[in-house]
C-alpha cells in the first residue's frame, strides 16, 4: 500500500510545531508523518489533509464542513456495513436452526445436535439452541439405557428358559420376574410364571402325597413289628403255622389286602 503523506493547498517550505511534534514541509508535502500526527494536523488546521502518495500532485482542500459531512458519510457506511453483518449473521443462525429442526423431526439426533451447536456459536445468547440440545442429549441417554435394557431383557429370558428345560423352576422364575420388571406389559412372561407356579404347585401336592405315603408306611411297618410279636406270643415255632398265624393277623389288622 502506497504511504500516507500531508499536504497543504499552498505550498510551503518549512518547520511546524504541532502536539503531536515537529513536522517537515518540503513545497507543502510532509512525508515522513506519522499517523498520530496526520491526524491532527486534518483534525485541527484547515487546508491540510492526508492523501496518498499517488496522488500527491493533486492539490486536495477539505472544509470543516466538507469534513463533518465525510465523518458522517463514514459513520453511515459503517453503520451500513455493521447492519449488513448483522442480517447475514440472522440469516446463518436461522438457516441453522431450521436445519436441525429438520434433523431432529427425522430422529437424526447428532446431526440436529451439531446444527444447534452451530447456531449457539452464532448467537450465545439464545436459548432455543441451547435447550434442542439438552432435549437431544436426553434423548440420546434414554436411547442408550433402552438398548441396554433389550440386552438384558433377551438374556434373562433365554436364561429363565434355559433354567426351566432343566427342571429349576424357582430359579427360572426369578429370571423371568426379574424380565418383567424390564417389560411389565409382556404377556408371554406373565404366562410363562404362572406356568411355573402351576409345576411348582403340583410338586408341592406330590410332595405332600409322597410324605403321607412314606408315613403310612411307617405305620405299617410298626403294626408289622405288633403282628411280629403277637406270632411269637402265640408261642407256634412251625413255620407254616407261624406264617398262616401271621396271614391270619394281617386279616384281621387289614381287612381289605389280599392274601398275596
Amino acid at each position: 500500500m502506497s504511504k500516507n503523506v500531508l499536504k497543504k493547498t499552498a505550498e510551503y517550505t518549512g518547520i511546524i510545531n504541532t502536539a503531536v511534534g515537529e513536522l517537515t514541509f518540503v513545497n507543502g508535502i510532509c512525508k515522513d508523518a506519522t499517523p498520530d500526527q496526520q491526524n491532527f494536523m486534518v483534525k485541527n488546521f484547515k487546508g491540510y489533509e492526508a492523501v496518498d502518495a499517488k496522488s500527491v500532485g493533486v492539490k486536495v482542500t477539505e472544509t470543516n464542513e466538507e469534513k463533518i459531512n465525510r465523518d458522517a458519510e463514514e459513520l453511515k457506511t459503517k453503520e451500513a456495513k455493521e447492519n449488513q453483518k448483522k442480517i447475514e449473521l440472522d440469516q446463518k443462525y436461522f438457516e441453522l436452526i431450521q436445519e436441525g429442526d429438520a434433523h431432529f423431526e427425522k430422529q437424526e439426533f447428532e446431526y440436529a445436535k451439531a446444527k444447534y451447536s452451530d447456531a449457539s456459536t452464532l448467537k450465545p445468547d439464545e436459548d432455543y439452541p441451547k435447550t434442542k440440545i439438552t432435549e437431544i442429549d436426553d434423548l440420546l441417554e434414554r436411547m442408550v439405557k433402552a438398548e441396554q435394557d433389550e440386552i438384558n431383557y433377551n438374556n434373562l429370558v433365554q436364561e429363565g428358559k434355559d433354567l426351566f428345560d432343566s427342571g429349576e423352576y424357582e430359579v427360572s422364575k426369578s429370571k423371568y420376574s426379574e424380565a418383567l420388571e424390564l417389560k411389565p406389559d409382556e404377556q408371554t412372561l406373565k404366562e410363562a410364571i404362572e406356568a411355573i407356579d402351576v409345576k411348582l404347585q403340583e410338586l408341592a401336592d406330590k410332595k405332600e402325597e409322597d410324605a403321607q405315603k412314606q408315613a403310612a408306611l411307617l405305620n405299617d411297618e410298626s403294626d408289622f413289628k405288633v403282628i411280629q410279636k403277637f406270632v411269637k406270643d402265640f408261642g407256634v415255632k412251625s413255620k407254616v403255622k407261624t406264617k398262616a398265624a401271621l396271614l391270619v393277623a394281617i386279616k384281621t389288622k387289614y381287612p381289605d389286602k389280599s392274601e398275596d
